[in-house]
């Protein structure tokens, strides 16, 4: 599992697809800067490299290179169309960091396989009640 399409293209050449997640998330450049401490010029320039990172990512699971999908709720959010394009695809899906009911529920709704949580107990008493599983 790597953000890293470098990372994840090294992997598949020795480890079964099935096994390799790439983790895509959305680049923000404004909050990369101010995260960061970054001033415009740099801040512009790392958001450039991760954004170039992040289109390869989105090639990789377009292609279906890979097995597992890690986007982030964020991307999820903001991507639905093609968040639904991927599941169609097949491959099992990981989304990070799901702490909002509301963010379960998009994930409930799309058919997403598996969620990373900050609120387990939360999110588990809010599964069991709508008795639907990820």
């Amino acid at each position: 599992m790597s953000f890293s399409p470098d990372s994840v293209k090294h992997l598949l050449r020795s480890v079964p697809a099935s096994a390799v997640c790439q983790l895509v998330d959305e680049v923000n450049v404004e909050e990369i800067r101010e995260e960061l401490g970054l001033g415009a010029f740099t801040g512009g320039a790392l958001a450039n490299v991760m954004k170039a990172a992040q289109a390869e990512a989105e090639r990789i699971l377009d292609d279906c290179e890979t097995g597992l999908a890690g986007p982030g709720i964020d991307y999820v959010r903001e991507h639905s169309r093609t968040i639904r394009r991927w599941l169609g695809s097949g491959r099992r899906f990981r989304v990070w960091t799901v702490d909002s009911e509301n963010d379960v529920a998009l994930c409930q709704g799309l058919g997403i396989h598996e969620i990373t949580t900050n609120r387990p107990a939360q999110v588990l008493a809010q599964l069991s009640a709508g008795s639907r599983s990820l």
